[in-house]
């Protein structure tokens, strides 16, 4: 029973090391477009990832200012990447709503945005405490 309840500590103490790394503020710092791109692509500029009861959940603002939850938060690949759907609608019935397929690479996270036809990609850093 005293191993049990060893155990059951450790692994308590330990489960702040097993925090999601997606969770926090976020500031998009660069995106690529693609040069054939001749409309408007929304992409979140401000965002921050939470995490509530086990599930996930997101706010952004894009680069007009426009507010939204994310609809969509799913963690994939093992948890190693995210799926975020923006919310809101598009200009058109025929358009595809933007997926964004998220991985944090070198303490930065990359989202690849897919559309109908056009795929770009954008780069955000953590948002420092002290920075807001």
């Amino acid at each position: 029973m005293r191993f049990f309840f060893l155990v059951t500590s450790l692994l308590l103490a330990a489960s702040p090391l097993y925090a999601n790394p997606f969770l926090g503020k976020w500031h998009v710092t660069k995106v690529e477009t693609p040069n054939t791109y001749f409309g408007e692509i929304k992409y979140p500029k401000h965002f921050e990832l939470t995490q509530q009861n086990g599930q996930l959940s997101g706010q952004y603002h894009d680069q007009y200012g426009y507010e939204c939850n994310f609809s969509l938060i799913e963690l994939i690949n093992a948890g190693n990447e995210l799926l975020l759907i923006g919310c809101g609608v598009t200009k058109h019935a025929n358009s595809w709503m933007p997926v964004h397929k998220v991985k944090l690479i070198n303490d930065q996270l990359v989202g690849k945005v897919i559309t109908h036809s056009t795929q770009f990609t954008w780069y955000a850093e953590v948002v420092k405490p002290n920075s807001q």
